[in-house]
C-alpha cells in the first residue's frame, strides 16, 4: 500500500506590510475629530445596550446617577481592541485612516495601552493634547508623541 500523498504544511498568514512613512499623508485635526464623534455615537449606543443606560434620579434638587464600571471598561476595550485589530477605531476606519507606529507597523498591545494612557493625558489638560494635532507638522497629538504613533490616510 502506497503512502498517502503528503499535504504541504499550512502556510502562515503573511505579516501586514508596513506603511511607507516617507510618503504617508498625515491625518489632521478635523478628520480625526469627526472620527472621534463617530466612535462616540457607537460607544453611546453600545453602552446603552449593554448597561441599560445610567439610571438618574432627582430627589430634593439633588441629581444622582447609577454609575457602573462597565461604562469605563467598554470604551477602553473598544478603543485598544480596534487599534490592535484594525489599526483604527471604526470611526477612523470609515474615514480611511489608520494608526501606525513610527516604523509604519501596526500597533502592538503595549504601544496601544501607552497610547490610550496618553489619550487621558491629552484630555486632562483641557484637551490641549488633542488640539496639538492641528499645529504639529506631522499631525501628532500628545498621545501620538508619547506612544510614537501617527494617524495616516490608508492608501
Amino acid at each position: 500500500m502506497a503512502d498517502p500523498v503528503p499535504t504541504p504544511p499550512a502556510q502562515a498568514k503573511p505579516a501586514p506590510k508596513p506603511a511607507d512613512m516617507a510618503t504617508a499623508h498625515y491625518a489632521g485635526f478635523w478628520i480625526r475629530l469627526v472620527a472621534m464623534l463617530i466612535d462616540g455615537v457607537i460607544l453611546g449606543i453600545v453602552g446603552n445596550l449593554l448597561t441599560g443606560g445610567a439610571v438618574t434620579t432627582v430627589q430634593d434638587g439633588v441629581v444622582s446617577m447609577n454609575y457602573s464600571g462597565w461604562q469605563t471598561l467598554i470604551p477602553i476595550v473598544y478603543t485598544i481592541g480596534f487599534w490592535i485589530w484594525l489599526s483604527a477605531t471604526p470611526g477612523k476606519y470609515v474615514l480611511g485612516l489608520k494608526i501606525v507606529e513610527e516604523n509604519g507597523n501596526k500597533l502592538n498591545v503595549k504601544d496601544a495601552i501607552i497610547r490610550y494612557l496618553g489619550y487621558i493625558l491629552s484630555g486632562i489638560a483641557i484637551g490641549i493634547g488633542f488640539f496639538w494635532i492641528g499645529f504639529d507638522k506631522k499631525k501628532q497629538g500628545w498621545h501620538d508623541k508619547i506612544a510614537k504613533t501617527y494617524v495616516i490616510h490608508r492608501k
